[in-house]
């Protein structure tokens, strides 16, 4: 497999995780455990991301600005998700509903970043990468 492939599978369990997390919250181990995986599978999506970031724009001359906006973009998302996941509690009385906005978005992010970034793509940073250490 590779890196898309991993993302994208750590990305659905993290998802998956989250929307479990209301369905186990009486059982307390039981939710420290769901709890436990989906974090540990949302934050091992990090290294993966960044490191198929820097080989698709390897070798461009916008290398760096590409990535300081995805960085900016990603902030912007740490700022607005907690507005998002309040909202939905206001309007559903719930915390499961902003749990499960954030599984969503995880889940569409994997399948956003499996159909627009190709292998070939990845492929080709890489050798460029290689030529210009060269």
């Amino acid at each position: 497999m590779e890196r898309r492939w991993h993302l994208a599978a750590c990305a659905w369990t993290g998802a998956a995780m989250l929307a479990l997390i209301p369905a186990v919250h009486t059982n307390l181990v039981l939710s420290l455990l769901v709890l436990s995986v989906a974090t540990t599978a949302i934050y091992a999506t990090l290294p993966l991301f960044w490191a198929i970031s820097s080989t698709y724009f390897a070798g461009t001359s916008a290398a760096a600005g590409s990535l300081a906006l995805i960085n900016s973009l990603g902030l912007i998302g740490g700022f607005a998700s907690p507005s998002i996941v309040g909202w939905l509690k206001t309007v559903t009385g719930s915390l499961a509903s902003g749990l499960y906005a954030m599984a969503a978005l995880l889940a569409a992010g994997a399948v956003c970043l499996l159909l627009s970034v190709s292998r070939k793509a990845l492929d080709a940073g890489s050798a460029a990468r290689r030529y210009n250490k060269s």
